[in-house]
């Protein structure tokens, strides 16, 4: 039988055709339970586990590495997952110190990658205060805070011998007296027994030759400058330390006036005090102390025709140059002697500085020494010639 070309190429494409099967290999699927572990609460120096779960739904064996750093931790760092199996991962949380932690896991697989999140907080249990206990609870993930039964014995940084009542601890005070007079003691709970310096409330100097220093057996101090330090004061404008002084040449405060006293103050410099007062008065009623700047305490005539002694219907007395003379008797009026005219008088007193009358028409005239305001007319004006006083009328003796 012959073949034709047609057919002798089917039964050779037909003698030859087994095929085998083609196998591709499959995408790499995995997955992981979350994208973030939040371990909260956890007592530092213990440990806290939270599982991940990572799902192979490849058709093939894959290898994952998992990788993590502190304070978390992996149970396994590389592990071999068949197709379509699923492995539990523990992640561990060992806070070594209080406070907020962040992490993150690493999971990686030829060229896949992911990264979970991780966190959680350390917490120390610490007592509140020295009569109470605070201990960390699993059950509620806190610290628990208790009393100590009262009479436990307690101690703080400012107290010593307390005991516990009702959860305050009670007792002596710390002493804290450190026997230095340049410091001040106190006593606080956070710190203990504090010492502050004192020694700059007492100063640097004390005057142009003294300088203040504290010393802690005494306290503020006073010491003297080095003998020979250059120094300069109100009264004595150059000179030198010696013995906590400043010595030199003096000033001169002399102002050339014969009536003030002058002198220097050590603080406040030249004084010039007025002494005109000092001056004696006179023991003659025509005469009136006076104080001249260029010669000194002397004596000024009061006017002439002052009277200076009482008169007589027949005679009056008047100064003249600085004398008490006789002079004419005051005029007789219609009601005989007495009726004199304004400056007539009929009473004089003589103080010790000053004198004053009441004249005929009973007012008062006063002449002399003003310093103090003895005339009464309002002034501390020196008065050598009568003046009436002011306010006194109809004055009867």
């Amino acid at each position: 039988m012959r073949l034709t070309p047609s057919a002798a190429i089917l039964l050779v494409l037909a003698a030859g055709c087994r095929c085998e099967e083609v196998t591709r290999p499959s995408v790499l699927d995995l997955r992981v339970s979350t994208e973030h572990l939040s371990f909260g609460p956890t007592n530092v120096g213990t440990n806290h586990s939270l599982p991940i779960v990572i799902t192979n739904g490849s058709n093939r064996l894959t290898s994952v590495e998992v990788d993590t750093a502190a304070p978390f931790e992996v149970d396994a760092h590389s592990v071999r997952l068949a197709a379509g199996a699923q492995l539990e991962l523990e992640i561990q949380f060992s806070p070594q110190a209080s406070g907020s932690a962040l992490g993150a896991l690493h999971i990686t697989a030829e060229e896949w990658t992911a990264t979970v999140q991780l966190d959680g907080l350390g917490v120390e249990c610490s007592a509140p205060s020295p009569c109470e206990m605070s201990d960390w609870s699993e059950a509620s993930r806190s610290c628990i805070t208790t009393i100590k039964a009262n009479g436990t014995s307690c101690r703080t940084a400012c107290l010593v011998a307390a005991l516990c009542v009702d959860g305050q601890c009670l007792g002596q005070a710390r002493d804290c007296d450190d026997a230095n007079a340049c410091t001040a003691d106190s006593c606080v709970e956070d710190a203990g027994c504090l010492h502050a310096d004192t020694s700059a409330e007492c100063g640097t100097q004390a005057g142009e030759c003294l300088a203040a220093a504290c010393e802690p057996d005494a306290g503020c101090i006073v010491r003297s400058v080095e003998d020979g330090v250059a120094c300069s004061s109100p009264c004595v404008p150059v000179g030198q330390c010696s013995g906590g002084s400043c010595i030199g040449a003096s000033r001169e405060c002399g102002d050339s006036d014969a009536c003030t006293r002058d002198w220097c103050d050590i603080d406040a410099g030249c004084q010039h005090v007025d002494e005109s007062a000092s001056c004696t008065e006179s023991t003659n009623p025509c005469e009136v102390a006076v104080c001249l700047s260029d010669a000194g305490c002397g004596f000024s005539n009061v006017a002439d025709g002052t009277h200076c002694r009482p008169s007589t219907c027949s005679a009056s007395f008047v100064c003249q140059s600085g004398a008490c003379v006789n002079g004419p008797p005051p005029p007789v009026g219609p009601c005989g002697c007495s009726d004199w005219g304004t400056d007539a008088p009929s009473t004089l007193s003589a103080g010790g500085y000053h004198n004053c009358r009441v004249t005929n028409m009973r007012t008062v005239e006063c002449w002399g020494r003003n310093l103090d305001g003895e005339i009464g007319d309002g002034t501390l004006v020196l008065r050598p010639s009568p003046v009436t006083v002011p306010g006194l009328i109809d004055v009867v003796l």
